[in-house]
């Protein structure tokens, strides 16, 4: 599968960024399979509004009715934002929250861990917002095995 934009084009904008050491610390194809693990996660983890343009196809875009924009710029910078991030798809390390040894228990604060993995994505989120079907905000997704 490819991902939503090339390294070039990749390289391209973040060399205009603040992350453009970060991303050229990386082998081309390293950027490459980052390219398309970023895309992977954006089909996955976001509900854009509408429909794809082919059912077929095997990303989220383009969608029906903007086809002329194939994919969209703030699909685009999402994608590069999230490059950036080394094992994407992976779920964050399971801390501790408590330990009890005999009577002696200590309890640990870890919302500060739980906003920093909530707002990981905030300016992803924002890049996306016109995109994003509006009835999904808040809404999480179950399915019965």
């Amino acid at each position: 599968m490819t991902a939503y934009l090339s390294v070039e084009e990749a390289d391209a904008y973040h060399n205009l960024r603040m992350s453009k050491e970060a991303w050229a610390t990386l082998d081309e194809e390293e950027k490459a399979r980052r390219l398309v693990s970023a895309s992977d996660f954006l089909d996955v983890n976001y509900r854009f509004t509408g429909e794809k343009a082919d059912p077929m196809q095997l990303r989220q875009f383009p969608r029906k009715g903007f086809e002329s924009l194939k994919i969209p710029t703030a699909i685009i910078y999402a994608v590069c934002e999230l490059a950036l991030q080394e094992n994407l798809n992976q779920n964050a390390e399971q801390k501790m929250t408590s330990v009890k040894v005999g009577s002696l228990s200590v309890n640990y604060d870890n919302r500060a861990t739980i906003a920093d993995s909530s707002n990981r994505f905030d300016y992803v989120r924002q890049l996306l917002v016109a995109w994003l079907d509006r009835s999904s905000f808040g809404v999480v997704k179950l399915e019965r095995g």
